[in-house]
Protein backbone atom coordinates (compact mmCIF):
# COMPACT_ATOMS: atom_id res chain seq x y z
CA UNK A 1 0.00 0.00 0.00
CA UNK A 2 1.12 3.69 -0.54
CA UNK A 3 1.00 6.56 1.71
CA UNK A 4 -2.29 7.09 0.77
CA UNK A 5 -5.17 7.50 3.62
CA UNK A 6 -6.62 4.17 5.13
CA UNK A 7 -10.22 3.84 4.42
CA UNK A 8 -12.74 3.99 6.53
CA UNK A 9 -15.06 1.03 6.05
CA UNK A 10 -18.24 0.56 8.55
CA UNK A 11 -20.61 -2.07 6.63
CA UNK A 12 -23.97 -3.14 7.39
CA UNK A 13 -25.87 -2.11 10.52
CA UNK A 14 -27.68 0.80 10.52
CA UNK A 15 -26.18 2.47 13.73
CA UNK A 16 -26.22 6.46 12.55
CA UNK A 17 -29.87 6.64 10.45
CA UNK A 18 -32.93 6.51 11.46
CA UNK A 19 -34.86 4.63 8.88
CA UNK A 20 -38.49 4.20 8.74
CA UNK A 21 -37.43 0.81 6.86
CA UNK A 22 -35.26 -1.73 8.28
CA UNK A 23 -32.54 -2.60 5.89
CA UNK A 24 -29.02 -2.87 7.02
CA UNK A 25 -29.23 -6.14 8.47
CA UNK A 26 -29.92 -5.62 12.51
CA UNK A 27 -28.94 -2.33 12.46
CA UNK A 28 -32.64 -1.09 11.88
CA UNK A 29 -36.51 -1.46 12.96
CA UNK A 30 -36.86 -5.00 14.63
CA UNK A 31 -38.59 -7.46 12.95
CA UNK A 32 -41.36 -9.39 13.71
CA UNK A 33 -40.71 -13.09 15.41
CA UNK A 34 -39.86 -15.15 13.15
CA UNK A 35 -40.57 -18.74 12.41
CA UNK A 36 -38.49 -21.78 11.19
CA UNK A 37 -37.48 -21.47 7.80
CA UNK A 38 -37.47 -23.48 4.79
CA UNK A 39 -35.27 -23.41 1.70
CA UNK A 40 -36.33 -22.11 -1.05
CA UNK A 41 -34.67 -23.10 -4.09
CA UNK A 42 -32.63 -26.44 -2.97
CA UNK A 43 -32.04 -29.35 -1.40
CA UNK A 44 -29.63 -31.74 -0.67
CA UNK A 45 -29.77 -32.98 -3.83
CA UNK A 46 -29.41 -29.77 -5.67
CA UNK A 47 -27.33 -27.36 -3.25
CA UNK A 48 -23.93 -29.74 -4.02
CA UNK A 49 -23.06 -27.88 -7.53
CA UNK A 50 -20.86 -30.67 -8.71
CA UNK A 51 -18.13 -27.84 -9.08
CA UNK A 52 -15.71 -25.67 -7.00
CA UNK A 53 -15.46 -21.86 -7.61
CA UNK A 54 -11.89 -21.31 -7.87
CA UNK A 55 -10.55 -18.49 -5.47
CA UNK A 56 -8.78 -15.93 -6.83
CA UNK A 57 -6.95 -13.81 -5.12
CA UNK A 58 -3.71 -12.81 -3.89
CA UNK A 59 -3.78 -15.68 -1.39
CA UNK A 60 -3.78 -18.43 -3.94
CA UNK A 61 -5.63 -20.23 -1.78
CA UNK A 62 -6.38 -24.08 -1.72
CA UNK A 63 -9.39 -25.06 -2.18
CA UNK A 64 -11.35 -27.35 0.31
CA UNK A 65 -12.56 -30.60 0.05
CA UNK A 66 -15.42 -30.02 1.69
CA UNK A 67 -18.71 -28.03 -0.69
CA UNK A 68 -19.12 -25.72 2.40
CA UNK A 69 -15.98 -24.60 3.37
CA UNK A 70 -15.04 -21.51 1.43
CA UNK A 71 -11.46 -19.89 1.09
CA UNK A 72 -11.23 -16.31 2.38
CA UNK A 73 -8.60 -14.09 1.96
CA UNK A 74 -7.47 -10.96 2.86
CA UNK A 75 -5.81 -9.05 0.00
CA UNK A 76 -5.23 -5.61 -1.44
CA UNK A 77 -8.63 -5.51 -2.64
CA UNK A 78 -10.16 -5.74 -6.25
CA UNK A 79 -7.97 -2.95 -7.41
CA UNK A 80 -5.16 -1.93 -5.38
CA UNK A 81 -4.25 1.17 -7.64
CA UNK A 82 -7.15 2.87 -7.07
CA UNK A 83 -8.40 1.44 -3.57
CA UNK A 84 -6.45 1.60 -0.57
CA UNK A 85 -8.09 -1.08 1.53
CA UNK A 86 -7.18 -3.36 4.68
CA UNK A 87 -8.57 -5.62 6.63
CA UNK A 88 -11.71 -6.82 4.63
CA UNK A 89 -11.98 -10.67 3.96
CA UNK A 90 -12.81 -11.34 0.07
CA UNK A 91 -14.36 -14.79 -1.34
CA UNK A 92 -15.29 -15.47 -4.84
CA UNK A 93 -18.80 -16.54 -6.54
CA UNK A 94 -19.94 -17.68 -9.61
CA UNK A 95 -23.44 -15.82 -10.92
CA UNK A 96 -25.79 -17.83 -13.57
CA UNK A 97 -28.69 -16.80 -15.11
CA UNK A 98 -31.01 -19.06 -13.40
CA UNK A 99 -31.07 -22.75 -15.02
CA UNK A 100 -28.09 -21.84 -16.80
CA UNK A 101 -24.10 -23.68 -16.64
CA UNK A 102 -22.50 -21.34 -19.52
CA UNK A 103 -24.36 -17.89 -19.04
CA UNK A 104 -21.94 -17.06 -15.59
CA UNK A 105 -19.94 -14.50 -14.34
CA UNK A 106 -17.34 -15.12 -11.86
CA UNK A 107 -16.71 -12.17 -9.25
CA UNK A 108 -13.57 -12.55 -7.03
CA UNK A 109 -12.97 -9.69 -4.03
CA UNK A 110 -16.51 -10.32 -2.51
CA UNK A 111 -16.70 -9.21 0.88
CA UNK A 112 -17.62 -10.99 3.65
CA UNK A 113 -20.08 -9.18 5.73
CA UNK A 114 -21.95 -10.53 9.08
CA UNK A 115 -23.40 -7.43 9.76
CA UNK A 116 -25.94 -7.05 6.45
CA UNK A 117 -27.98 -9.24 4.53
CA UNK A 118 -27.65 -10.49 1.17
CA UNK A 119 -25.99 -10.35 -2.42
CA UNK A 120 -24.87 -7.28 -4.00
CA UNK A 121 -22.80 -6.40 -6.58
CA UNK A 122 -21.33 -3.77 -8.35
CA UNK A 123 -22.51 -3.81 -12.09
CA UNK A 124 -19.03 -2.84 -13.49
CA UNK A 125 -17.68 -5.76 -11.80
CA UNK A 126 -19.54 -7.84 -14.42
CA UNK A 127 -17.01 -5.75 -16.91
CA UNK A 128 -18.53 -6.08 -20.89
CA UNK A 129 -19.38 -9.64 -19.82
CA UNK A 130 -22.83 -10.69 -20.62
CA UNK A 131 -25.30 -11.84 -17.81
CA UNK A 132 -29.10 -11.29 -18.89
CA UNK A 133 -30.35 -11.68 -14.92
CA UNK A 134 -33.91 -12.19 -15.04
CA UNK A 135 -35.28 -8.90 -12.90
CA UNK A 136 -37.51 -8.91 -9.88
CA UNK A 137 -40.86 -7.34 -10.40
CA UNK A 138 -43.71 -5.97 -8.62
CA UNK A 139 -46.59 -8.00 -7.38
CA UNK A 140 -48.38 -7.60 -10.24
CA UNK A 141 -45.37 -9.01 -12.85
CA UNK A 142 -45.24 -5.50 -14.72
CA UNK A 143 -42.45 -3.66 -13.35
CA UNK A 144 -39.23 -4.44 -12.43
CA UNK A 145 -38.27 -3.53 -9.02
CA UNK A 146 -35.30 -1.43 -7.71
CA UNK A 147 -33.50 -1.02 -4.14
CA UNK A 148 -31.97 1.57 -2.08
CA UNK A 149 -30.11 -0.37 0.64
CA UNK A 150 -28.39 1.97 3.37
CA UNK A 151 -25.09 0.85 5.21
CA UNK A 152 -23.24 2.92 7.50
CA UNK A 153 -20.60 4.09 4.66
CA UNK A 154 -23.08 4.83 1.87
CA UNK A 155 -26.47 4.48 0.24
CA UNK A 156 -26.66 1.96 -3.07
CA UNK A 157 -28.65 1.66 -5.24
CA UNK A 158 -29.53 -0.40 -8.38
CA UNK A 159 -32.31 -3.02 -9.58
CA UNK A 160 -33.34 -6.74 -8.03
CA UNK A 161 -32.32 -9.68 -9.95
CA UNK A 162 -32.70 -13.23 -9.82
CA UNK A 163 -29.52 -15.31 -9.59
CA UNK A 164 -28.02 -19.20 -9.08
CA UNK A 165 -25.06 -18.19 -6.82
CA UNK A 166 -22.27 -20.71 -6.61
CA UNK A 167 -19.64 -20.13 -3.69
CA UNK A 168 -17.56 -22.83 -2.27
CA UNK A 169 -19.33 -26.21 -3.73
CA UNK A 170 -22.47 -24.97 -2.95
CA UNK A 171 -25.18 -23.26 -5.13
CA UNK A 172 -28.28 -21.57 -4.26
CA UNK A 173 -30.59 -20.85 -7.02
CA UNK A 174 -32.92 -18.46 -8.02
CA UNK A 175 -31.58 -16.27 -5.38
CA UNK A 176 -32.86 -12.57 -5.23
CA UNK A 177 -29.88 -10.02 -5.56
CA UNK A 178 -28.62 -6.72 -5.56
CA UNK A 179 -26.95 -5.23 -8.64
CA UNK A 180 -25.09 -1.73 -7.77
CA UNK A 181 -25.34 0.73 -10.17
CA UNK A 182 -28.11 2.51 -12.21
CA UNK A 183 -27.41 -0.83 -14.82
CA UNK A 184 -27.01 0.80 -17.72
CA UNK A 185 -23.06 0.30 -17.98
CA UNK A 186 -24.36 -3.31 -18.64
CA UNK A 187 -26.94 -3.26 -21.14
CA UNK A 188 -27.16 -7.28 -21.04
CA UNK A 189 -28.40 -6.64 -17.60
CA UNK A 190 -30.78 -3.75 -18.48
CA UNK A 191 -32.09 -5.82 -21.51
CA UNK A 192 -33.19 -8.69 -19.46
CA UNK A 193 -36.65 -7.13 -18.28
CA UNK A 194 -34.81 -4.59 -16.18
CA UNK A 195 -32.01 -3.20 -14.79
CA UNK A 196 -31.40 0.68 -15.79
CA UNK A 197 -32.88 2.87 -13.00
CA UNK A 198 -31.01 5.84 -14.10
CA UNK A 199 -33.03 8.48 -11.37
CA UNK A 200 -31.85 7.61 -7.71
CA UNK A 201 -34.66 8.70 -4.93
CA UNK A 202 -34.18 11.82 -2.96
CA UNK A 203 -35.27 9.32 0.20
CA UNK A 204 -32.41 7.69 -1.12
CA UNK A 205 -29.78 9.62 -1.94
CA UNK A 206 -30.77 12.32 0.66
CA UNK A 207 -30.84 10.02 3.91
CA UNK A 208 -27.05 9.45 4.29
CA UNK A 209 -24.56 11.91 4.78
CA UNK A 210 -21.91 9.53 3.60
CA UNK A 211 -22.73 9.73 -0.24
CA UNK A 212 -23.12 6.96 -2.83
CA UNK A 213 -21.29 3.76 -2.10
CA UNK A 214 -22.02 1.97 -5.93
CA UNK A 215 -19.09 1.63 -7.07
CA UNK A 216 -16.22 -0.90 -6.82
CA UNK A 217 -13.92 2.36 -5.51
CA UNK A 218 -16.04 3.15 -2.95
CA UNK A 219 -16.43 -0.33 -1.42
CA UNK A 220 -13.44 -1.58 -2.21
CA UNK A 221 -14.98 -4.80 -3.51
CA UNK A 222 -16.89 -5.98 -6.20
CA UNK A 223 -19.80 -7.27 -4.23
CA UNK A 224 -20.35 -7.47 -0.43
CA UNK A 225 -22.25 -10.85 0.61
CA UNK A 226 -24.40 -10.02 3.74
CA UNK A 227 -24.24 -13.52 6.00
CA UNK A 228 -25.93 -11.76 9.40
CA UNK A 229 -28.31 -13.22 11.79
CA UNK A 230 -31.34 -12.35 9.81
CA UNK A 231 -32.80 -14.10 7.14
CA UNK A 232 -34.00 -10.89 4.80
CA UNK A 233 -32.49 -7.32 4.40
CA UNK A 234 -35.77 -5.97 5.55
CA UNK A 235 -38.64 -8.37 7.16
CA UNK A 236 -41.43 -5.46 7.31
CA UNK A 237 -40.86 -4.37 3.64
CA UNK A 238 -43.13 -7.10 2.33
CA UNK A 239 -46.02 -5.36 4.20
CA UNK A 240 -45.27 -2.06 4.38
CA UNK A 241 -45.46 -0.03 1.04
CA UNK A 242 -43.89 3.17 2.09
CA UNK A 243 -40.58 1.87 2.99
CA UNK A 244 -38.27 3.74 1.36
CA UNK A 245 -36.26 0.80 0.33
CA UNK A 246 -37.88 -1.06 -2.56
CA UNK A 247 -39.17 1.30 -5.19
CA UNK A 248 -40.78 0.81 -8.51
CA UNK A 249 -39.91 3.47 -11.30
CA UNK A 250 -41.05 4.86 -14.20
CA UNK A 251 -39.01 6.25 -17.32
CA UNK A 252 -39.51 9.70 -16.28
CA UNK A 253 -37.82 8.72 -13.28
CA UNK A 254 -40.45 8.85 -11.16
CA UNK A 255 -40.44 6.13 -8.05
CA UNK A 256 -42.74 4.91 -5.76
CA UNK A 257 -42.45 3.04 -2.65
CA UNK A 258 -43.48 -0.59 -2.89
CA UNK A 259 -43.96 -3.61 -0.66
CA UNK A 260 -42.05 -6.56 -1.89
CA UNK A 261 -42.15 -10.54 -0.79
CA UNK A 262 -39.69 -11.89 1.47
CA UNK A 263 -38.89 -14.59 -1.35
CA UNK A 264 -38.24 -11.58 -3.53
CA UNK A 265 -35.66 -9.80 -1.48
CA UNK A 266 -31.76 -10.17 -1.04
CA UNK A 267 -31.75 -13.05 1.90
CA UNK A 268 -28.89 -15.07 3.48
CA UNK A 269 -28.09 -18.06 1.34
CA UNK A 270 -28.60 -20.77 4.40
CA UNK A 271 -32.37 -20.14 2.87
CA UNK A 272 -31.69 -21.78 -0.24
CA UNK A 273 -29.47 -24.63 1.45
CA UNK A 274 -30.43 -27.78 2.40
CA UNK A 275 -30.20 -27.77 6.63
CA UNK A 276 -26.44 -29.33 6.61
CA UNK A 277 -25.49 -26.02 5.89
CA UNK A 278 -28.84 -23.72 6.08
CA UNK A 279 -28.49 -22.18 10.28
CA UNK A 280 -25.98 -19.86 9.13
CA UNK A 281 -22.33 -19.79 9.49
CA UNK A 282 -18.52 -19.70 10.60
CA UNK A 283 -15.38 -17.51 9.85
CA UNK A 284 -12.14 -18.65 11.23
CA UNK A 285 -8.95 -16.43 11.10
CA UNK A 286 -4.98 -17.17 12.06
CA UNK A 287 -3.39 -15.16 14.43
CA UNK A 288 -0.80 -12.79 13.12
CA UNK A 289 2.64 -12.15 13.79
CA UNK A 290 3.37 -8.69 14.53
CA UNK A 291 1.25 -5.48 13.90
CA UNK A 292 0.89 -5.91 10.22
CA UNK A 293 0.85 -8.45 7.33
CA UNK A 294 0.55 -8.42 3.52
CA UNK A 295 -2.35 -10.91 3.38
CA UNK A 296 -4.47 -13.39 5.21
CA UNK A 297 -6.16 -16.45 5.08
CA UNK A 298 -8.97 -18.13 6.39
CA UNK A 299 -12.31 -19.67 6.09
CA UNK A 300 -15.88 -19.25 5.47
CA UNK A 301 -17.96 -22.08 6.55
CA UNK A 302 -21.32 -22.74 5.59
CA UNK A 303 -23.44 -24.61 8.58
CA UNK A 304 -23.01 -24.53 12.14
CA UNK A 305 -23.38 -28.14 13.66
CA UNK A 306 -22.82 -27.01 16.83
CA UNK A 307 -21.01 -24.75 18.69
CA UNK A 308 -17.95 -25.52 21.25
CA UNK A 309 -18.47 -26.07 24.40
CA UNK A 310 -15.57 -23.41 24.97
CA UNK A 311 -17.21 -20.43 23.02
CA UNK A 312 -18.41 -17.76 24.13
CA UNK A 313 -22.25 -17.43 22.75
CA UNK A 314 -24.43 -14.11 23.13
CA UNK A 315 -28.02 -14.60 22.22
CA UNK A 316 -28.97 -11.51 20.28
CA UNK A 317 -32.22 -9.15 20.91
CA UNK A 318 -34.12 -7.90 18.36
CA UNK A 319 -31.66 -5.36 16.82
CA UNK A 320 -29.55 -8.20 16.39
CA UNK A 321 -26.91 -6.73 19.08
CA UNK A 322 -25.81 -7.18 22.56
CA UNK A 323 -24.06 -4.80 25.35
CA UNK A 324 -20.35 -3.94 25.64
CA UNK A 325 -18.99 -2.51 28.48
CA UNK A 326 -15.43 -0.82 28.72
CA UNK A 327 -13.83 1.93 30.78
CA UNK A 328 -16.91 2.63 32.76
CA UNK A 329 -19.00 2.83 29.78
CA UNK A 330 -22.14 1.17 28.76
CA UNK A 331 -22.61 0.50 24.72
CA UNK A 332 -25.81 -0.83 24.35
CA UNK A 333 -25.86 -1.43 20.71
CA UNK A 334 -22.49 -4.16 20.50
CA UNK A 335 -22.42 -6.02 17.41
CA UNK A 336 -19.47 -8.41 15.69
CA UNK A 337 -19.18 -7.49 12.27
CA UNK A 338 -16.79 -8.91 9.32
CA UNK A 339 -17.87 -5.83 7.11
CA UNK A 340 -15.96 -3.39 9.06
CA UNK A 341 -12.45 -3.20 8.79
CA UNK A 342 -11.53 -1.73 12.17
CA UNK A 343 -13.29 -1.87 15.93
CA UNK A 344 -15.36 1.24 16.03
CA UNK A 345 -16.49 2.80 19.09
CA UNK A 346 -16.41 6.37 20.92
CA UNK A 347 -14.41 6.66 23.95
CA UNK A 348 -13.45 9.49 26.58
CA UNK A 349 -10.42 7.07 27.94
CA UNK A 350 -7.97 9.89 26.20
CA UNK A 351 -7.17 7.62 23.25
CA UNK A 352 -6.31 9.96 20.24
CA UNK A 353 -7.60 10.48 17.05
CA UNK A 354 -5.22 10.01 14.32
CA UNK A 355 -3.54 13.30 12.56
CA UNK A 356 -2.95 11.34 8.84
CA UNK A 357 -5.62 8.71 8.62
CA UNK A 358 -8.55 10.84 9.96
CA UNK A 359 -11.37 8.49 11.34
CA UNK A 360 -8.47 6.12 13.47
CA UNK A 361 -7.53 6.22 16.72
CA UNK A 362 -3.65 6.84 17.36
CA UNK A 363 -2.33 6.31 20.67
CA UNK A 364 0.62 7.57 21.92
CA UNK A 365 2.05 3.80 22.02
CA UNK A 366 0.18 0.70 21.47
CA UNK A 367 -2.14 -0.17 24.05
CA UNK A 368 -4.57 -2.60 25.23
CA UNK A 369 -8.34 -2.25 25.70
CA UNK A 370 -10.27 -4.64 27.78
CA UNK A 371 -13.93 -4.56 27.28
CA UNK A 372 -17.03 -7.40 28.16
CA UNK A 373 -19.45 -8.27 25.55
CA UNK A 374 -23.19 -9.51 27.71
CA UNK A 375 -26.36 -10.47 26.57
CA UNK A 376 -29.92 -10.35 27.90
CA UNK A 377 -29.65 -14.66 28.50
CA UNK A 378 -26.72 -14.37 31.01
CA UNK A 379 -23.97 -14.92 28.91
CA UNK A 380 -20.89 -12.41 29.01
CA UNK A 381 -16.89 -12.69 27.80
CA UNK A 382 -14.39 -10.18 28.94
CA UNK A 383 -11.71 -9.76 25.92
CA UNK A 384 -8.86 -7.76 25.54
CA UNK A 385 -7.73 -6.01 22.36
CA UNK A 386 -4.68 -4.29 21.38
CA UNK A 387 -4.64 -1.14 19.67
CA UNK A 388 -1.86 0.16 17.72
CA UNK A 389 -0.80 4.02 16.55
CA UNK A 390 -1.58 3.56 12.39
CA UNK A 391 -0.19 6.80 11.50
CA UNK A 392 3.42 5.69 13.32
CA UNK A 393 2.98 2.83 10.64
CA UNK A 394 2.68 4.82 7.23
CA UNK A 395 6.31 4.55 6.40
CA UNK A 396 6.66 0.46 6.77
CA UNK A 397 3.17 -0.36 5.31
CA UNK A 398 4.23 -1.34 1.90
CA UNK A 399 1.39 -3.70 0.58
CA UNK A 400 0.07 -4.52 3.92
CA UNK A 401 -3.22 -5.39 3.79
CA UNK A 402 -4.01 -6.49 7.56
CA UNK A 403 -3.53 -4.37 10.31
CA UNK A 404 -4.00 -5.49 14.19
CA UNK A 405 -5.62 -3.07 16.53
CA UNK A 406 -6.77 -0.61 13.88
CA UNK A 407 -9.79 1.01 15.80
CA UNK A 408 -11.80 4.84 15.22
CA UNK A 409 -14.46 6.45 16.90
CA UNK A 410 -18.12 6.31 15.43
CA UNK A 411 -18.97 10.09 15.52
CA UNK A 412 -15.06 11.35 16.29
CA UNK A 413 -16.58 12.75 19.78
CA UNK A 414 -14.43 12.55 23.10
CA UNK A 415 -17.87 14.19 25.17
CA UNK A 416 -20.77 12.16 24.13
CA UNK A 417 -20.28 8.61 23.67
CA UNK A 418 -22.46 7.35 21.36
CA UNK A 419 -23.85 3.60 22.30
CA UNK A 420 -22.76 2.22 19.28
CA UNK A 421 -19.77 -0.28 19.54
CA UNK A 422 -18.41 -2.36 16.71
CA UNK A 423 -16.62 -5.26 16.66
CA UNK A 424 -15.17 -5.26 13.12
CA UNK A 425 -12.59 -7.59 11.25
CA UNK A 426 -9.60 -7.31 14.32
CA UNK A 427 -11.63 -9.13 16.44
CA UNK A 428 -12.18 -11.89 14.09
CA UNK A 429 -8.25 -12.52 13.75
CA UNK A 430 -6.97 -15.32 15.95
CA UNK A 431 -10.56 -16.92 16.56
CA UNK A 432 -13.29 -18.60 15.31
CA UNK A 433 -17.09 -16.56 15.09
CA UNK A 434 -20.19 -18.23 14.37
CA UNK A 435 -22.65 -16.27 12.99
CA UNK A 436 -26.34 -18.27 13.65
CA UNK A 437 -29.34 -17.64 11.66
CA UNK A 438 -33.00 -16.27 13.44
CA UNK A 439 -35.48 -18.62 13.98
CA UNK A 440 -33.05 -21.63 13.80
CA UNK A 441 -33.15 -24.24 16.43
CA UNK A 442 -29.62 -23.05 17.63
CA UNK A 443 -30.29 -19.09 16.82
CA UNK A 444 -32.78 -18.35 19.01
CA UNK A 445 -35.71 -15.74 17.94
CA UNK A 446 -32.97 -13.08 16.73
CA UNK A 447 -30.12 -15.02 16.17
CA UNK A 448 -26.78 -15.64 18.18
CA UNK A 449 -23.36 -14.88 17.40
CA UNK A 450 -20.64 -16.53 19.24
CA UNK A 451 -16.72 -17.42 19.41
CA UNK A 452 -13.66 -19.07 20.30
CA UNK A 453 -11.17 -18.22 22.02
Amino acid sequence: MSRAQIRKVISGLIILLSLSACGGGGGGDAPATPTVNTAHGSNSSTDISGFTVQDVSECAATNAASPNVVPICVDNGPDPSQVNVVNEPYVTVTLCVPGSTTQCVTVDHVLVDTGSTGLRVAVEALGNQSLPLPAVKTSAGSKPVAECYQYVSGWTWGSLNKADVYVGGLVARSVPIHMLGYSSANPSLGGAGGGAFPHVPASCSGSNANGNMNSVSEMGANAILGLSTFDRDCDGCDTVAANNQYFSCTSLGTCTSVAVPLTDQPGHLGLYFSSDYANGVSITMPTVTGVTASKLQGTLTFGVPSLPEAATQLVLNPYGQFTISYNGQTYSSGFIDSGSNALFFDSTAGIGNCSYNTGFYCPTSAVTITAKNTDGSGHSNTFSMPLNNIDALMGQLGSTAVIVGLAGPVTGSTTAVDPTFDLGFPFFIGRTVYVVRQGTAMGSAYGVVAYTP
